[in-house]
């Protein structure tokens, strides 16, 4: 059951790791920091469990000592198997926490770079929409002010023509009293 567990847990571990391999590509200069702190503190709780384990295993060989007084050579080998399998299973435990924990920590700070990228790019947009909805905005107000001046325009224009014929106008008003004078 511990071989299926382990076989299980490494095909995670394998299936895990290729599909963060394709995503971290660019960031593996920081996780290389990352990975040698994380190797030093494996090396650390290597040489922990050694020695716990180097501690049980003199606890045990002491035990196996005083066995090996009371039973033959069949039962001392059957127990040194079952402990170096032990040892062994405790190692491999070991070893799958210090992993699990590693991608755990990976994954947090995967989902916080997504997040801050995310984030990065809604800033990005309302930018981008408040500039768009700035220069709408001033194009509306441009061409509103064009509009204007060329009603003005055309109200010059009106008020000129309107001028001249009221001076069109007063100069035969002016003609008609002249002729008026010149018959009388």
């Amino acid at each position: 059951m511990h071989k299926q567990m382990q076989e299980e847990f490494e095909f995670k571990f394998n299936t895990l790791t290729k599909a963060q391999t394709l995503e971290f590509t660019e960031q593996q200069k920081l996780l290389q920091t990352e990975k040698e702190v994380l190797e030093k503190s494996r090396l650390e709780l290597e040489i922990s469990i050694n020695r716990s384990v180097k501690e049980k295993l003199a606890e045990e060989k002491e035990k196996v000592k005083l066995q090996l007084k009371e039973e033959t050579a069949d039962e001392l080998k059957s127990y040194r198997e079952q402990l170096e399998q032990k040892v062994n299973e405790v190692r491999d435990l070991n070893r799958a926490r210090v992993e699990l924990e590693k991608l755990k920590r990976e994954s947090a700070e995967m989902a916080e770079k997504l997040e801050a990228q995310a984030e990065e790019k809604f800033t990005t947009m309302l930018v981008t929409e408040k500039e768009k909805f700035r220069k709408e905005n001033d194009d509306r107000n441009n061409l509103k002010l064009l509009e204007r001046e060329n009603v003005i325009d055309q109200l010059k224009k009106q008020l000129t023509i309107a001028q001249q014929k009221a001076e069109q106008g007063s100069m035969q008003l002016q003609g008609e009293v002249l002729e008026l004078e010149i018959e009388k």
